[in-house]
């Protein structure tokens, strides 16, 4: 795969030509005015044993560091931007907004068309080639399963016609489950909301517009990394996201003051869930089954206790606050436990519903990652991946187009 990486990027650090490419359309680089607790929490790593690690596209993923990002002069640098943006005067590409995809049509195994409304007008387009879907891991085993391509018990009892039993369409279901670690501090210099505050928001626009500086340049999650929990064997098993900024305890999308959390994830979950239709076929259902492994919840509550340990380094004494979730009195593996069953999230890296393989379960052929039985469908998307990968499924997914 290492190739397709490198012919996909445009690598503005002139980092290790072994691991990047520099002559692709999408531009990485570092974050332009990363913020002061970011580095602090590299520096903290260091001194519990997380090494700092400069680049985690290279030869190790172990340590701490500021993540690259691709983003163009303080901008976000979508794959849109990278990929679509530069050919949309393609005369052999039409790209159709406010679309979405209800149906596949097939005969005698092959897509013949495909249903969708169009800013709320049905359409149907003609297939005379291939299909290729890219409508992500849960979007895709969905519009399969509505086109009668599935577990044809599960399809029959929604009042769907089976055209092709497919029992793996949309099991399999993997993402990283995450916990939160978030402070209060009374620092202003972490990112936050206050009167304090005001001056350093309400020049923010400026900066940006004027130098491609300043707080609005962020990805917000700048610095992390990759660790090893007591249950891990050699590689990592745990990833982190720092934000250097207060993320509320209570939920809400803005919080008043200042502080900092970090996420802490489970790389390789055990536990698997499933994309079901519902609704006679108009909806569908998500369940993860978080933690229907043990594996995975021992994993994170370690996890959090490392996290911890990194928080508890003399890199933030001037920086402490309260805890504020889980809260100083939540110790005890049952307790974090428990408040990880209550307040435990997701990275958004969900995967695997239509994975490939050659086993009973699987849905695309690795070789072609054409749809078992359905002559010229294809998927590529982080649907087909077996097991998640260790890491972040962005570059991946547009590696496989």
């Amino acid at each position: 795969m290492l190739p397709i990486f490198k012919s996909l990027e445009h690598n503005c650090l002139k980092q290790n030509a072994e691991f990047h490419g520099f002559d692709g359309e999408l531009l990485v680089d570092n974050p332009r005015d990363p913020n002061a607790l970011s580095n602090v929490f590299v520096a903290a790593g260091e001194s519990v044993g997380l090494p700092h690690n400069h680049d985690f596209n290279a030869q190790e993923q172990f340590g701490l560091g500021i993540y690259n990002v691709t983003q163009d002069t303080g901008s976000r640098f979508s794959s849109y931007a990278a990929f679509v943006k530069p050919i949309m005067g393609r005369k052999n590409l039409t790209v159709l907004s406010e679309a979405n995809i209800q149906q596949l049509k097939l005969m005698d195994g092959r897509v013949t068309g495909v249903r969708l409304t169009v800013a709320g007008r049905e359409q149907v387009l003609t297939c005379h080639h291939e299909v290729i879907l890219s409508a992500g891991t849960i979007n895709s085993p969905a519009l399969l399963l509505r086109s009668g391509i599935g577990p044809s018990a599960e399809l029959i009892a929604e009042g769907i016609e089976p055209v092709v039993d497919l029992p793996g369409v949309g099991k399999n279901l993997q993402d990283h489950i995450d916990g939160m670690i978030t402070v209060r501090s009374p620092s202003r210099r972490t990112l936050g909301i206050s009167l304090a505050n005001a001056p350093a928001i309400l020049a923010a626009p400026l900066n940006y517009f004027t130098r491609k500086r300043g707080m609005l340049t962020s990805n917000y999650v700048e610095a992390g990394g990759f660790a090893r929990t007591r249950l891990a064997k050699d590689q990592p098993d745990i990833q982190f996201h720092f934000v250097p900024g207060y993320r509320s305890h209570r939920g809400k999308l803005v919080e008043y003051g200042h502080g900092y959390a970090v996420h802490t994830c489970v790389l390789r979950p055990k536990s698997r869930g499933e994309i079901r239709i519902s609704n006679t076929g108009k909806g569908f259902e998500i369940d993860n089954q978080f933690f229907s492994d043990p594996q995975d919840a021992a994993t994170l509550v370690e996890g959090i206790r490392v996290a911890r340990s990194i928080f508890s380094a003399p890199s933030f004494d001037s920086y402490r606050g309260v805890e504020m979730l889980p809260g100083k009195e939540v110790q005890s593996d049952d307790e974090i436990l428990e408040y990880l069953r209550a307040e435990a999230l997701t990275v958004y890296h969900p995967a695997g519903s239509c994975k490939m393989g050659t086993d009973d379960m699987a849905v695309v052929a690795p070789d072609t990652l054409k749809v078992r039985g359905i002559e010229n469908l294809r998927i590529a998307d982080a649907s087909i991946m077996p097991y998640l990968i260790s890491g972040n499924t962005n570059a991946p997914s547009m590696m496989q187009h």
